[in-house]
């Protein structure tokens, strides 16, 4: 059972995560490698927005992982093809993983 001690600790655990990951995504903003998607990176663009406008099975074989493209459509359906957004999203997936795994190792602690 999680106290207010352990609630605390798992809420510095997704803000610490979370702060580094949004100073990451800004710091990387002003490069060109923020928006000039390469390889796989604008292939799963190219997938999220095709299905963002409806084509939600597509007419080809999957030949990458279809969750992150799905995501990537969900995410471009509600905020436009916004980079920025999605980033921020995976920012905050992340933190939350973080948190996930600090809250697992204290219950898995051996005393």
């Amino acid at each position: 059972m999680l106290g207010r001690k352990n609630l605390g600790a798992l809420l510095l655990v997704f803000l610490v995560a979370l702060a580094i990951r949004l100073l990451f995504i800004f710091e990387l903003r002003p490069s060109p490698y923020f928006d000039n998607l390469m390889i796989d990176a604008a292939s799963y663009d190219r997938w999220g927005r095709d299905i963002a406008a409806g084509d939600l099975l597509g007419d080809r074989v999957f030949y990458q992982a279809p969750l992150y493209a799905y995501f990537l459509g969900g995410a471009y359906a509600i905020f436009g093809r916004d980079l920025l957004a999605v980033r921020i999203l995976q920012a905050a997936i992340g933190s939350i993983t973080c948190q996930i795994r600090c809250s697992l190792s204290a219950d898995t602690r051996i005393e």
